[in-house]
């Protein structure tokens, strides 16, 4: 049943969970930002599709780390497929010996670009595997079709649906991607890495939309986030916080 909240009410207790979708450019500190999750975030469980763990490993407070096999012994993709599973699981905490659902606290997506990635090597494998008439193939190769990016933004956003039903806070990491803006000027707009279609829909699951970058040179470099949109870069909060803040999870505690 619908809950229905009058102002003034206690909120549903899944209103204190926060999301981000954060992206940057390779070395821009996405991952290792966070170093910096907070008490109140913490035991955190990385899905760890780009094997970027390992600084974070280093502390045993943070959390849990899980991997995923790219591929079979056939070299079939089932890294898409494995991920799935994991999460169907988790969610009848079927790990607890390893991970407890119940003291997870954060699930961070390390990173959704791979994932995707995934998903649509899955997506191609299945088209080999059982395709008929116009939708069969015989390799992974050749491009995705229209039918095929549809089936991968489907399988995907469905995913990250569930994850968003575990009731945790979620951390999405995505690589950058550019694109040209204007021919003449050269400039360009940054975003996730993502293919069109979900680009334009998953950032609407998530309060906070942030383009991570590292501004100067070492030894005076700096790691911060974006928290509004420019002509140069996509972002969002929903919380009043400086349009620039350092990469610190601290400020959401």
């Amino acid at each position: 049943m619908p809950r229905l909240i009058r102002s003034g009410e206690p909120p549903d207790i899944s209103s204190d969970m926060k999301t981000f979708l954060i992206y940057g450019d390779t070395g821009c500190g996405k991952t290792y930002a966070l170093k910096t999750l907070p008490e109140s975030m913490r035991p955190a469980l990385m899905l760890d599709f780009d094997r970027g763990s390992r600084e974070l490993n280093k502390d045993p407070s943070w959390g849990t780390f899980v991997q995923f096999d790219v591929t079979d012994p056939k070299g079939k993709p089932v890294m898409f497929d494995q991920t799935k599973s994991f999460l169907e699981e988790l969610a009848q905490n079927k790990h607890k010996d390893v991970v407890d659902l119940n003291e997870i606290r954060t699930i961070v997506v390390d990173s959704i670009t791979t994932l995707v990635k995934a998903a649509q090597d899955r997506t191609l494998q299945y088209f080999i595997d059982n395709g008929r008439g116009g939708n069969s193939r015989s390799d992974r190769n050749t491009p995705p079709t229209q039918a095929e990016y549809g089936m991968v933004a489907h399988i995907v956003e469905g995913l990250i649906r569930g994850i968003i039903g575990l009731n945790k806070n979620l951390i999405v990491i995505a690589h950058e991607a550019s694109k040209v803006q204007d021919e003449v000027t050269g400039l360009s707009v940054a975003g996730p890495a993502l293919q069109r279609s979900l680009a334009v829909s998953l950032p609407r699951y998530f309060d906070e939309v942030i383009f991570a970058k590292a501004e100067g040179k070492e030894p005076n470099r700096t790691y911060v986030w974006n928290t509004r949109a420019s002509g140069m870069f996509v972002a969002r909060s929903r919380h009043d916080l400086d349009a620039k803040i350092p990469q610190d999870f601290g400020a959401y505690a």
